[in-house]
């Protein structure tokens, strides 16, 4: 599915236990290859690779991914695969392994990462690593943006008396970094009161697995992800212009995915704010 967010663009596939992919174009990057992708397909052009946790849903692309990029018709540079740190040993191991099955280079980029490692872009780009709470070691990503902005002292102020005061050499602006989207991977929603960058972000992407009484608010805890129910109570603290509600179970249709997020997400505080990725069969 592709949904655009006043300047950004997202394509995203997100389905709890078969595949989440979730890319961002203009920073030419994706977090998770849930997927095997296929030739054509616009994840295999993302250089940059965000792998949040081990489990299959969310890795399980990563060698086809790295193989298609390779293939002689692609004409594509090695990408780069961002991993955390416990599950690097391991993903080094998994590529040397195909390349001896296959008797392929799969030539590639590993780079480990861990909570509070900032990667740089550009200079105006960086990803930010926070952790997740899963049943797995899993790390959560957020966007950063360089933005200078007027200090609130002069915002009252016509472009003509900014640019006098520029030009006596008053200092008007400042710079820094703010967090454009922030993607939880798989999660309890305990990382929204324990990582800013959830409640923060301009956009935000966060799995809410369950959405009613089919599965307990305990059940969902107990295997490590959100219950809309117990999502809700968090909902004032966000701060997010947009939300994007991922991850969603397979026991639920279309229709009642979207059903059930309309009923519950009625009167309250995000109300407008949240929408539920929608991409089942």
């Amino acid at each position: 599915m592709k949904i655009s967010y006043s300047g950004l663009d997202i394509e995203a596939t997100s389905i709890g236990g078969t595949e989440t992919c979730i890319e961002v174009p203009a920073w030419n990057l994706m977090f998770d290859v849930g997927r095997s992708p296929q030739r054509g397909d616009s994840s295999v052009v993302r250089d940059h690779v965000f792998i949040t946790h081990g489990h299959m849903d969310h890795i399980g692309g990563i060698i086809q991914h790295c193989s298609l990029r390779n293939f002689k018709n692609q004409r594509m540079s090695p990408p780069t695969y961002y991993i955390p740190s416990e599950y690097m040993q391991d993903v080094v191991g998994l590529f040397s392994t195909w390349r001896r099955i296959t008797r392929d280079l799969l030539p590639c980029t590993l780079v480990e990462v861990s909570p509070g490692q900032e990667i740089q872009l550009s200079n105006t780009q960086s990803v930010r690593a926070f952790r997740s709470v899963h049943t797995l070691p899993t790390l959560g990503y957020c966007l950063m943006l360089k933005k200078t902005k007027l200090l609130p002292e002069y915002l009252g102020l016509s472009s003509q008396e900014i640019i006098t005061l520029k030009k006596s050499g008053v200092q008007i602006s400042s710079t820094g970094w703010v967090p454009e989207f922030c993607f939880t991977g798989d999660t309890v929603p305990d990382v929204i009161a324990k990582e800013p960058l959830v409640r923060e972000a301009r956009i935000l992407a966060m799995e809410v697995t369950f959405l009613d009484e089919q599965v307990s608010v305990e059940n969902a805890r107990r295997h490590g992800h959100v219950h809309m129910d117990e999502f809700l109570t968090y909902a004032d603290t966000l701060k997010n212009e947009h939300i994007l509600m991922t991850h969603f179970s397979q026991r639920y249709s279309n229709d009642q995915i979207v059903s059930l997020c309309s009923r519950k997400l009625s009167g309250s505080s995000i109300e407008g704010r949240a929408r539920p990725l929608v991409v089942q069969a």
